[in-house]
């Protein structure tokens, strides 16, 4: 999954940097491999990274930054460069929620003009707070930017919502399906 989000940031030509956060240095081996740059997190959940990304991007100058969750593989370039047109002047909040009523991604400008409160419901939580401070906001939803997988049923979709395997999700979903098969016969 993260390999299909790391080539649509890549080919949207949306961000002038990319940073994947991780406890896993697995993850950060493979992300370093795709070209962007990486940050060990030092703590447990994802505020704690999104917080040492944005503190990160802080101090290098960045006047905005996206998070953009790892378990979105349909997302496309250009549902990146539509996010980037939104609302183009500073400050604003661009909010893409989860079909389940998470936040998959989230721009701000600047980058700490709002908290982030990822977990359960978070869009609602991040919407509000852009409400309470009178920032504009605006929310992007379509079918690859909502679509998260968190459940097996997440990954069964996967075989419906890209039947030819176009994505890096969708061929590997479909080999653990045919090794599945294979060991049901063997």
């Amino acid at each position: 999954m993260l390999e299909d989000v790391l080539n649509a940031i890549q080919a949207s030509n949306a961000f002038q940097e990319t940073i994947v956060v991780s406890l896993d240095k697995t993850v950060i081996a493979a992300a370093t491999k795709h070209g962007s740059k990486t940050l060990l997190q030092t703590g447990p959940g994802l505020n704690t990274g999104i917080q040492q990304a944005t503190s990160r991007a802080i101090g290098t100058g960045a006047t905005t930054t996206a998070n953009i969750l790892a378990d979105i593989p349909l997302i496309q370039p250009q549902d990146f460069d539509e996010i980037l047109r939104i609302g183009s002047d500073s400050p604003r909040v661009i909010l893409s929620p989860s079909f389940d009523g998470g936040t998959n991604i989230m721009l701000r400008s600047p980058p700490d003009i709002i908290d982030h409160s990822y977990g359960r419901w978070s869009f609602t939580r991040h919407l509000r707070y852009a409400q309470k401070k009178q920032i504009p906001v605006y929310a992007v939803s379509n079918a690859r930017s909502s679509f998260d997988v968190d459940t097996v049923d997440d990954l069964r979709n996967i075989l419906h919502l890209d039947p030819s395997g176009g994505t890096k999700t969708g061929a590997q979903v479909r080999e653990f399906q045919s090794l599945l098969v294979i060991s049901r016969n063997a």
